[in-house]
């Protein structure tokens, strides 16, 4: 995990952001390079992952007072036991998982990985939906292995023929598509996702804290919607991809700060993986609880 300060002449509440940089992030990304989380009087503190379930644990221990990830990761942690609250909603996104194969394992269709390896990180919104994906297309899950497998990790792995396929998001899935060319295959099947701020149990008590937070990330939304193609030259440099690859895909995903109301979907997810006996709980959590739409509703409410 790697850490950066950023502070200015008007930051004086410092602020810990854990995040994936990835395009599903723009929203922060964008808010901290334009400084907009300084100009709100934060000084933010980045903790980059490369899949934030491997740092959610920091959020439920008070060591990350806010987290940008995916519903899944949520899911598991709250049927852990984890505590959070949910403060909003900044992304949707469709098809931006991609399942890449090595070319000689001949994998053109999720029916084709009936025997295969596939890797991808545990928790994440790749386990979720390739076990959807598989349910779908009338596949026993246990015909299929799934290895856990960090993103970083996953070039190599296809190279080397440690896995026969992996299942993962941007810009993991270009880099590798770049990387390994004529030795792979690639397909997009049909997902969709979102990504929401998660806070600390310390963060949720500081509702000043979280408007400036959120201020910073409507700004941010707002600069996405009206000047795309700067936005997109930041988040290219951000995740080292060319502006022209970036762009190409950039409709996948929909940038925009409102309030959580997707309680069921998360629902739905733990009801998956109690069924899939992936924890040891049984115990749905109530998700709905864990949403403080306080802040979020204040700041939407004195948007300029």
């Amino acid at each position: 995990v790697l850490a950066e300060r950023y502070s200015g002449p008007n930051a004086v509440e410092k602020v810990s952001l854990a995040y994936v940089v990835a395009p599903y992030n723009a929203v922060p990304i964008v808010a901290l390079r334009k400084n907009f989380f300084v100009e709100e009087g934060l000084a933010v503190e980045e903790v980059r992952a490369s899949f934030v379930g491997y740092v959610f644990q920091g959020l439920v221990d008070n060591q990350i007072d806010t987290l940008f990830g995916a519903e899944t990761p949520g899911v598991f942690v709250a049927l852990k036991g984890g505590k959070y609250s949910i403060l909003a909603k900044h992304e949707q996104n469709s098809n931006d998982l991609i399942l890449i194969s090595r070319k000689d394992s001949e994998i053109a269709s999720i029916k084709d990985l009936v025997g295969k390896k596939v890797g991808l990180p545990f928790t994440s919104v790749s386990h979720y939906h390739l076990s959807r994906l598989l349910k779908e297309s009338n596949i026993d899950q246990s015909k299929v292995i799934f290895v856990d497998l960090a993103p970083q990790n996953m070039a190599s792995a296809l190279d080397h023929g440690d896995v026969d396929a992996v299942f993962v998001w941007e810009p993991i899935s270009s880099k590798i598509i770049s990387g390994l060319g004529p030795k792979i295959d690639f397909f997009i099947p049909q997902t969709s996702w979102m990504m929401n701020v998660y806070s600390s149990k310390k963060f949720g008590e500081n509702k000043n804290a979280q408007e400036k937070l959120l201020r910073a990330l409507l700004k941010a939304d707002k600069f996405i919607k009206e000047n795309p193609q700067e936005a997109i030259q930041i988040v290219a440099k951000e995740i080292n991809l060319d502006y022209a690859t970036l762009e190409k895909i950039w409709s996948r995903w929909d940038f925009t700060l409102e309030e959580f109301t997707e309680s069921q979907v998360m629902q739905d997810q733990a009801q998956w993986v109690v069924s899939a006996g992936l924890v040891n709980s049984t115990k749905i959590p109530d998700f709905q609880s864990m949403v403080d739409s306080q802040a979020v509703r204040q700041v939407l409410a004195q948007r300029k």
